[in-house]
């Protein structure tokens, strides 16, 4: 293909400069980046894990006062946030940045997932932790028919196969029985998706 010199005041003419000031602007940051590197990093502060736990409540807090007001919704807040263009990132960093432990974490995935919570009978058969290790949550014996659906369309979809991904990657481990059953028979065709395919490569 034959190459045309883009004329002055063009839109590739004005990409070619910016290419030149990105050029000097990375090289001006790989340079504070290297004496950095000599720098201890500063830890993050206690405030901000509680600040993002507060956060958390503040959504669930919400996602129950609406699901008691609006019963017909379709959809609930915690889905709606995680579906928006702009909401949808800053969602997955907040799960991202939670304690895979905290309740908080828990019950936003189950929120987003339709998850059930586990039976009575599922938590007294799990085995107690020892001394100093925390106890783990038991995860449900059967996932309806419906919910199994949802997941599946989330992965499919491209803001619900990043959610599901950033779930999967940060997921305490007694949640894989749950991804197991959720994708069970149909990991082939989510590897071939253009989308689900990552949610796969996480796992």
């Amino acid at each position: 293909r034959e190459e045309v010199a883009p004329k002055a005041g063009s839109r590739d003419a004005g990409n070619k400069d910016a290419g030149k000031d990105a050029g000097k602007w990375a090289g001006g940051k790989a340079m504070a980046q290297s004496r950095g590197e000599t720098e201890a990093r500063r830890e993050v502060p206690p405030e901000f894990s509680q600040a993002l736990l507060g956060l958390a409540d503040a959504l669930l807090r919400e996602e129950a006062r609406r699901a008691e007001s609006d019963k017909a919704s379709r959809r609930s807040l915690i889905e709606s946030l995680f579906s928006h263009a702009c909401a949808a990132p800053a969602m997955q960093a907040l799960l991202t940045s939670l304690p895979a432990e905290s309740p908080q974490f828990d019950a936003l995935v189950r929120a987003l997932l339709h998850w059930p919570e586990p039976t009575e009978e599922a938590s007294q058969s799990t085995p107690k932790a020892h001394p100093g290790k925390k106890q783990q949550r038991p995860a449900p014996s059967v996932l309806s028919a419906k919910t199994v659906d949802h997941i599946r369309a989330l992965c499919r979809d491209s803001a619900g196969s990043r959610a599901v991904e950033s779930i999967v990657s940060c997921a305490p481990q007694w949640w894989r029985p749950l991804f197991l059953r959720a994708f069970k028979d149909d990991l082939a065709d989510m590897a071939a998706h253009p989308l689900a395919n990552f949610v796969v490569q996480a796992l």
